[in-house]
């Protein structure tokens, strides 16, 4: 299966060979995901380091922010001995249709790569001297060093001085096959403008971190509803009187599917865009779901996205996020 993980400006086309495991009796497998806010934790903190324990440190003692990602993340997943996983042998390979292989390390498809795969970084990490997270089993900290690292899926977010950032990619690389993607900082050797989970990161200088939305989903949101060249509004908000609301009718048209779709895309931005979340509290109330005017809400957020990139800034003295325009601060 062949994957395109960026854009068709700048494509990233991967390939991999997938299993198709079917459902038995075997007890539900769980692997534990970082929610959202471990990585706006983790920029806060960043923010509030620049500005307090780090503040005007150069060379390796600066602080930095670190993105790795593990190639192949599920293949270093072994099998446990007790669940043994056979699969049909690829065309290619000469006895394909003769034998089956058993696998030793996990394919992306197989019900137990996530799990196996979290208990494998796992170990490594608290190995190499980290300490897991109590709420949250994807956030490690070190003690000694002072890094912090969040893991999602096979991204690596870390915070920390040059140094031991430089220490932690040494150690990440004896062991995996890693990408560095790359370290935002304040040294003009540092990078300025990053990706993160779909989001754009930037480190502005004298100012702290800003977080733009996911740029694609804005742009699907906008030509989806007809908004494109649209003027745009200074607030999303849709006021709704009593009668409008004893009047609306539950939508059965082909509004119904882009109201769907503009609702879960401007939930999804919200957290990115704090201007944005009054308008998408009333996309998603239950008095205007599937209803008239909980589609004419989801085109009030998306003639508010119509307009320039929506961001949000961390705070570099209180690690906070606050709006981009004036109102919102």
């Amino acid at each position: 299966m062949c994957t395109n993980k960026g854009d068709d400006i700048a494509p990233n086309v991967c390939c991999r060979w997938v299993a198709r495991e079917f459902r038995d009796d075997q007890d539900v497998l769980f692997a534990a995901t970082a929610p959202y806010e471990t990585i706006k934790l983790l920029l806060s903190i960043a923010a509030a380091k620049e500005e307090t324990t780090h503040k005007g440190c150069v060379g390796e003692r600066r602080l930095q922010i670190s993105m790795v990602d593990v190639k192949r993340a599920y293949f270093n997943a072994v099998v446990a001995a007790d669940t043994p996983i056979f699969v049909e042998l690829p065309p290619e390979y000469p006895e394909h249709g003769r034998l089956c292989g058993r696998l030793k390390r996990h394919l992306y498809g197989t019900r137990g790569a996530a799990a196996g795969w979290e208990d494998e970084y796992s170990s490594f990490l608290i190995e190499a001297g980290f300490t897991r997270g109590v709420a949250s089993g994807c956030i490690f900290y070190h003690a000694d060093k002072d890094l912090r690292v969040v893991v999602y899926g096979d991204d690596f977010t870390i915070v920390g001085a040059c140094k031991d950032i430089n220490w932690y990619e040494g150690v990440m690389e004896a062991k995996y096959a890693i990408t560095k993607r790359g370290r935002l900082g304040p040294d003009r050797a540092d990078e300025k403008e990053m990706i993160l989970l779909n989001r754009v990161i930037r480190w502005v200088d004298g100012v702290g971190l800003e977080v733009e939305a996911d740029p694609r989903q804005a742009e699907r949101l906008v030509a989806q509803l007809g908004l494109t060249g649209a003027s745009p509004v200074s607030t999303p908000g849709v006021k709704v009187g009593t009668q409008e609301l004893e009047a609306d009718e539950v939508i059965h048209d082909c509004r119904g599917k882009i109201f769907q779709a503009g609702s879960a895309r401007s939930n999804y931005m919200g957290p990115d865009c704090p201007e944005i979340l009054f308008g998408v509290k009333g996309v998603l109330s239950p008095n205007e779901s599937t209803h008239g005017g909980g589609h004419a809400s989801t085109q009030a957020c998306g003639t508010l996205y119509s307009r320039s990139p929506k961001t949000s800034h961390v705070n570099e003295a209180r690690g906070t996020a606050t709006d981009r325009c004036v109102r919102g601060q």
